[in-house]
This record gives C-alpha cells, structure tokens and sequence, in this order.
C-alpha cells in the first residue's frame, strides 16, 4: 500500500477514499477502521461516531511496513461488528490488491471467513474497493549481512547488502548505495552497482567504529522509487573486549606444549603478531586447581581445556555461569580427561552440563588407518557458516589421531526438546567433532578433541584461527542481547537490578519521546517497549546509562513485489467471499460508485424509470390494437 501513483501513494488514496464515506454518512453513524499492514490493529479501541475525528486521526497515520494479513485483519473486523450500535453493518475492505497478499491464502481459510460473515446473527454487507495503480519498477534492499558478528572498537565491519529489482529497468550504473554511521548527514562509504532487470545482486560495503558503546548504521539507495525498502537500519553495540576464561587442564612452562597456547594465539592474533589493530577478545588463563567465582569476572566464555575434573563447587560455579548469566562453554576432550567423572558429573543424565557422554577414546598417533578427518559437508549451524565459503578454510585439511567418541548423555531427550543436542561437525569415523545445546539462558559446545597438537594437526591448520574465533563469538553472543528485532516483536532490555524502578524513555522512529518504568525481573531490571509496528530505529535512555542505548526494527521485504491483481482476478476473489467490487480508474469515481451501492442497498433501486417505461410499453400497445381491431370491423 505504499506504492505510489500519480501524485498520490496507494494508502493516501485509502485514506482518502475512507475519508469519502465517512462523508457520505448520516449523523449517528459509528466506524471502526482497522489498519492491515502487519498485525491488524484498530485506529480506536470502539467505534465511534465521531468520523471527523477518526479522518483526522487517520491523517497522522503512516502505513504499517509489514506484509497485510487479509484474512486476519477481516475475521477482526468482523469480531468489531458485534460492538456496532446500528443494525445497518458494512465491511469496507480498501486495498491495492498486491498480488502476493491475496495468491497464498488457503481456499479453507476464505471458505471460513466467508461463512463467518454469512453467518452474523445481524447480516453484513461485504465490498472490495480497489484504489492505487499498478506500478512495476522497484529495487529493494532485501537483506544485510554484517560480519564479524561481535564488533570491536576500531576493528574493521563488512556488510553485504543483498538488492533485488523487481522491475524491467536495467541499471547499468548510477545506483548508488551509501552507508551512514550514527546521525551523520554524510555518507561513510558508498559505491555504485549495475543490475539487470528481474535479478539480484550483492553490494560489500565496510566500515570502523572508533569508540565501544551503542551505534546504528544505515544504508541507503537511490533508486526513486518504493521509499520504504530503499532503507535499512542495523543496530550494532561495540565492544570494548570479550573475556574468555581458559582453564587449563595441563599447562606447560614450555611454549606451545601448554594445553591453551595455540588457543591464545587463535584468540589474539593481533597481539601476538604486534600488529597495530586491536584484538577483540582478551583471553585470561588459570590452572584448573585455581578456578574460583573471582576467575569469571567479566567473563563471556569459559573453555574447559582438557580438564581432569573439577570440585563440586566449581562445577556449580560454571551451572550458574551458564543457565542463569547467560555464559557460553567450550569443554575439549584430551588425555587428561577422567572420563568416568565427565559421565557421572559433567554429562550427568538429568542435571550435566555438557550434551555427550564420552564413550571411549578412538583412533592411534601411529596407525594411520585408524585415525580419520573432519567431514568436508555443508554447515548448517550459524556458528560455522563461515566454513560454506571454502577461501575461509578447510577444517577437512586436518588430520585427527586421536579423538573421545561422544554419544548422547540422554538418550531420551527428543530432537526437538529443550536442551537437545545439535551435532555441528562430524568426523569420517562417524563420530561427533563439535556438538552444542541450549541450557538456560547460556551455551554449550563440546568438542571431542583437545585444542593443542597432541591428536590432531588442527592448530597447524588455516582454518584454526576463524574456527576457535567464530565459536568463541557465537558462545559470547548469548551474554548480548539483541538489538534488531523484527518489525511487531517487543523490545527488552535488561539492566542492573539497581535500576528497577528508575524510568527510562524510547524515542520511536515517528513520534515523541515515551517514559517507561523498570520493573524487577529475578537479578535484571528490565524495560519492556511492546509497540514497534514502524520500522526504524528506537532510542533507549536513562540518566544513569553512560550513553543512549539503539534498537532497530526491519520488516521482511515481501512488499516490495509490487504486482497486483486483476480486476477480474479481484471479482474471482469477492465471489468466494460473497464481496461486491468497486473497481474504478479514479478516487472521485471510487466514492461515487461506494455511494451509489450503499443508496441501493439502503432503499432499494430507483423503479421509476423501468415502471414508466412499462406504461409507455402498455399505451402503445393499447393504440395498436383498437387499430387493428378498428380495421377488422370496417
């Protein structure tokens, strides 16, 4: 409905077509309107009788960017129906009639809705009034991909703008897409992309964030025209430093014989290179004997590095960590392991922490024919994606001597339970490489080798570095909370139990500032923002935040196929709903046919001009038969 025609958008001339019947209404008349994009929603909670009121309302309102659920937004007008005071009930159904609202919904479900209104103990009038024109050019940002998935101060960002033409207009230069940081009027980066008609392409932009805190990017095209998809917002909070804990199971004073000194390589390669860019994540080592509650502060991951086991303390130190903090851990299996505390404690059947038992250990340093590789498969899990694109390497090149066989530690738990296990990785043996589950508000991956070079050639591998990185990020990214967030969904944010009951305001794309209240939830503040039906970026504050705290809604881009239906089609469609069609080329000529059917249905058709026509027709045939019979006589 935001398509634009002439001079007017399809939901102006919906408005304006709405804003014509009110008009054409007697005093007394109630209305209710209700507004299809994304979830239908009323203007008014009741119907009033106050349509100038409700026309000025429905003048400060702008189109909902998500995509129309037609039968939903009938079936709630039609529970409006039963509020109305007049016996006399219309259901106006104004829309541009885009194709792909109307060609999915299932022939049951309109036969339901059909029947509903048929059915109203007070019987319904139902019409379809079509408005807008068609229009077919529009290239859409569909989808934006930003990688690294956690972000560092000054560390470099890449997004990859996905675009879709959904027209016949080729563009061989000239679109152009621009990425702004923050407020800024002007442009980061940009670059220019050519695209055929009907196809889809890719555009990679990057960019730096000098400073850790809550920042938001937008970017931009400048096709001329459907507005709503030549935008799109990404929220994005930077970090100061991830704290990863290695608790290490067999530390070595000799380099790179210890348990974590290729992972701490793998973690900070910056560092150990002395280069000039930063690293994001700052790893910390203790002795297993040495890990206490002092060990995690700060600290997102914690990585059980071929531990023999650890105290009952301990153990429930790492429980809380992960249920209730949100925390993420990596455990690796190795020959320090004391597999049977892991299958008594660690994969205790009911309250363990780690998804597998470990069976037994597989393989041989010295025969070859025992020893296997990783598969060489497609990965379906996010934190692996990175692997699909082979230039990011091969965890197929490495070799694995030696490896613990993981088998689950429940075997009741279904694959759609929670906490069920998720396999991320298999070797060629058969036998798991990395699995992962849910627990509580945290992560756990459990890995069936360790991360030095006693079983395996891995650390020696190309694809070591963004594997233990990207595992590492995907743990930490549960302790984050989310600040994108589909179009409809709520906002949350939890803070500091200290600031429950202090008040914070959101600023909305559209509109002014709202004053919410944090309310106690468990160890968490949290402020809870339930409206976000408009797309774009919303502003969090408190006074005592050290900075403004960014959320951006995105709507799926299905609006941006703009094909519509038929006149014809349209007809087929009232049919099945027992609809009358106004189908007209102009807005005036719209409200004039609504107003010329609302007259028949309310008096019935004018029968003058047929009844005269009768007379006439009786008159003339009266003359010409004492005509006829006037000559027969004679």
């Amino acid at each position: 409905m935001q398509a634009s025609g002439v001079s007017l958008t399809s939901f102006e001339e919906a408005r304006k077509a709405v804003d014509g019947v009110f008009e054409g209404q007697k005093r007394g008349s109630d209305a209710s309107v209700i507004l299809m994009g994304g979830q239908p929603s009323a203007v008014f909670d009741r119907p009033t009788v106050d349509l100038e009121g409700m026309s000025d309302q429905l003048a400060d309102i702008r189109p909902n960017k998500g995509a129309v659920g037609t039968l939903d937004a009938l079936n709630a007008a039609i529970d409006h129906l039963g509020e109305h005071a007049n016996a006399k009930r219309e259901i106006l159904l104004v829309s541009d009639f885009q194709r792909l609202n109307w060609d999915s919904l299932p022939e049951t479900s309109i036969q339901q809705t059909a029947e509903l209104i048929k059915n109203q103990r007070v019987p319904a009038n139902l019409t379809f009034l079509h408005v807008g024109r068609e229009e077919i050019e529009n290239v859409a940002i569909e989808t934006v991909e930003m990688s690294p998935r956690l972000v560092g101060a000054d560390q470099e960002v890449r997004l990859r703008v996905h675009l879709r033409n959904h027209g016949d207009k080729a563009y061989g230069t000239g679109l152009r897409i621009s990425l702004y940081i923050d407020n800024a009027d002007e442009p980061d980066s940009e670059t220019e992309i050519p695209i055929g008609p009907k196809e889809s392409t890719q555009a990679l932009l990057t960019c730096r964030f000098p400073e850790a805190g809550s920042h938001h990017i937008r970017l931009e095209i400048n096709s001329p025209d459907l507005d709503f998809d030549n935008e799109y917002r990404i929220a994005v909070n930077v970090l100061e430093r991830i704290g990863v804990l290695l608790i290490d199971g067999d530390p070595s004073d000799e380099w790179l014989k210890g348990e974590t000194d290729f992972l701490q390589i793998a973690l900070t390669p910056f560092t150990r290179a002395k280069a000039e860019l930063k690293d994001l994540i700052a790893p910390k080592v203790v002795r297993a004997e040495d890990f206490s509650e002092e060990s995690l502060k700060d600290i997102k991951v914690a990585v059980l590095a071929n531990v023999q086991k650890l105290e009952t303390g301990q153990l429930s130190l790492l429980q809380k960590f992960v249920s209730e903090q949100g925390g993420g851990l990596l455990v690796t299996g190795g020959d320090k392991v004391d597999i049977n505390w892991h299958n008594q404690h660690l994969a205790h059947k009911t309250k363990g922490l780690v998804p597998m038992r470990i069976n037994d250990v597989s393989g041989s340093l010295i025969e070859r024919e025992q020893q296997t590789r990783i598969v060489a498969q497609h990965f379906e899990h996010e934190a692996l994606h990175l692997f699909n694109d082979r230039r990011n390497g091969n965890l197929a090149d490495a070799e694995i001597a030696m490896w613990n066989r993981l088998v689950p530690a429940n075997a009741d738990i279904g694959p759609d339970d929670p906490g069920a296990p998720v396999t991320l990785a298999l070797l060629e043996s058969g036998d798991p490489l990395l699995v992962g589950r849910e627990l509580g508000d945290g992560m756990v991956f459990q890995l069936a080798i360790p991360l030095d070079a006693s079983w395996s050639n891995l650390p020696a591998r190309a694809a070591f570095l963004p594997f233990i990185q990207q595992i590492t990020t995907h743990l930490a990214s549960r302790m984050f909370q989310p600040h994108n967030i589909p179009a409809g969904h709520p906002i949350t944010a939890y803070f500091d139990s200290t600031l429950a009951g202090t008040s914070f305001t959101i600023r909305p794309p559209q509109g002014s500032d709202i004053t919410l209240k944090a309310v106690s939830k468990g160890s968490y503040a949290t402020v809870e923002f339930p409206d976000t039906r408009d797309e774009g970026l919303y502003t969090l504050s408190n006074k005592e935040l050290p900075g403004p705290i960014h959320y951006v809604t995105n709507s799926p881009r299905t609006e941006s196929r703009l094909a519509r239906l038929t006149k014809e089609e349209v007809e087929q469609y009232a049919e099945r709903l027992g609809a009358s069609v106004i189908f007209e080329d102009s807005i005036d000529k719209t409200i004039d046919a609504y107003t010329s059917l609302e007259d028949q249905r309310r008096h019935g058709r004018e029968m003058w001009k047929i009844l005269m026509l009768c007379v006439l027709g009786f008159m003339v045939g009266e003359l010409m038969l004492q005509q006829f019979f006037g000559r027969a006589k004679s």
